[in-house]
C-alpha cells in the first residue's frame, strides 16, 4: 500500500501567500486563444482547473500558484520547485524564454484548441481513476 503525505502532492497557494514564501519562482506563462475561452462555459472546463489536473498528473510535489490575467487571455503559473515547472513544461511543450528579473526560470505556451482538448481528456481520465478507486 502506498501512503501519500502532504509532501507527496502539489499544494496550491493563493498568489499573495505564494509570493511571500517564494520571491523568485519558476514561471510558466500561457497565452489563451480566444476560441478556447469561448468554449469553457462550465467552471470545471476553464483553463486554470484543467491545468491544475495536469499539474497533478505529471506528479508535481511542491507549492504552486496560478492566476488568470489580462481579462482572461493569459494564465500565469508559478512554482516553488524547478523540477515541478520542468515536468509541466514538458507536458505542455512550453518554450523557455529569457528570465524575468523576478524569477529563476520562465517558459511560455499557447493554450490552443488542441491543448485544451488534451487537458479535458487528462481531467476526465483523472476523474475516472478517482471514481474507480
Amino acid at each position: 500500500m502506498t501512503v501519500l503525505t502532504l509532501r507527496d502532492v502539489a499544494v496550491w497557494l493563493d498568489a499573495q501567500l505564494f509570493a511571500a514564501r517564494h520571491p523568485r519562482p519558476y514561471i510558466v506563462l500561457g497565452r489563451i486563444d480566444p476560441d478556447v475561452t469561448s468554449k469553457s462555459r462550465r467552471p470545471d472546463d476553464q483553463c486554470l482547473p484543467l491545468l491544475a489536473a495536469a499539474i497533478d498528473l505529471v506528479g508535481n510535489v511542491g507549492e504552486w500558484s496560478g492566476t488568470v490575467e489580462n481579462s482572461g487571455w493569459t494564465i500565469r503559473l508559478a512554482f516553488a520547485r524547478g523540477d515541478d515547472a520542468a515536468r509541466l513544461c514538458a507536458f505542455l511543450k512550453a518554450t523557455p524564454v529569457p528570465n524575468g528579473i523576478d524569477s529563476d526560470f520562465m517558459a511560455s505556451f499557447r493554450l490552443d484548441r488542441r491543448l485544451y482538448d488534451d487537458l479535458l481528456e487528462v481531467r476526465d481520465v483523472r476523474e475516472q481513476g478517482r471514481q474507480a478507486a
